[in-house]
């Protein structure tokens, strides 16, 4: 029986060839409607998971990233509040991402 052939084969045998990890950073924000009679007891709803449907959904998404590094190791801190140069920023009413996602939210 013969092993079987890598799936993933070196290109390069150049030793100045490392590898980088390079974030792409996404932020996904669902906007919810929540009948309340105060913004407190608003927030009281939804944290306890009193809510229906989302209303609306905006996402960031990064285009290109500003930053590479040599592990992937990298402090969550550090990951999630770097800056951002280059995004999209993408609104969807709540029609919009039910089409989105035909199997429901």
């Amino acid at each position: 029986m013969s092993t079987p052939k890598p799936k993933l084969t070196l290109i390069s045998t150049n030793p100045n060839i490392k590898t980088y990890y390079v974030p792409l950073t996404r932020i996904q924000v669902d906007l919810y409607p929540v009948r309340a009679a105060s913004p407190e007891q608003a927030l009281n709803k939804v944290n306890s998971g009193e809510f229906t449907h989302i209303e609306k959904r905006v996402t960031l998404e990064e285009m290109h990233s500003n930053t590479a590094y040599t592990t992937p190791e990298v402090d969550v801190n550090v990951l999630v509040t770097r800056n951002v140069d280059s995004y999209e920023v993408k609104s969807h009413d709540y029609d919009a991402i039910r089409d989105l996602n035909p199997s429901g939210l």
